[in-house]
């Protein structure tokens, strides 16, 4: 009869909090947190690279949304635009018709995309997001 050694995986926390499968309450809250602070962190990124492009573009507030991307957006704003939504947009959009898309993305925006977005536009967060190693 064969014995097999039971190997005891020490377990992991971070933050205080235990790393577990299926993920307990405690993580899910801590998560749906660094979420919000994730979502703060991007908006602000992305309306700074929106200011700086409606302030080049010369145009006006609703000028500016109706301008077709391809010409108005700034390197800044595509930049934060394809972390966002990992695709690009041709001609034929609009500013505002992006903007609604990157709205989109981060109003269902799952946890790992999140983490994608943060650490693609190079935002740093006291807590990150756990559970998704």
């Amino acid at each position: 009869m064969k014995k097999y050694i039971v190997l005891n995986h020490p377990k992991k926390s971070k933050y205080g909090i235990q790393i577990t499968k299926p993920w307990s309450k405690e993580m899910y809250d801590h998560n749906d947190k660094v979420k919000e602070k994730a979502l703060t962190a991007i908006s602000e990124k992305l309306a700074s690279a929106y200011s700086r492009a409606e302030h080049c573009s010369g145009l006006g507030p609703e000028d500016f949304l109706e301008e077709e991307w391809s010409y108005a957006a700034t390197e800044e704003l595509e930049d934060a635009q394809k972390a966002i939504t990992y695709y690009s947009f041709g001609s034929g959009h609009t500013v505002g018709d992006v903007m609604e898309e990157i709205e989109k993305e981060l109003e269902f925006g799952q946890y790992f995309r999140l983490k994608d977005i943060i650490e693609t536009l190079g935002i740093k967060l006291k807590q990150d997001f756990i559970g998704l190693e």
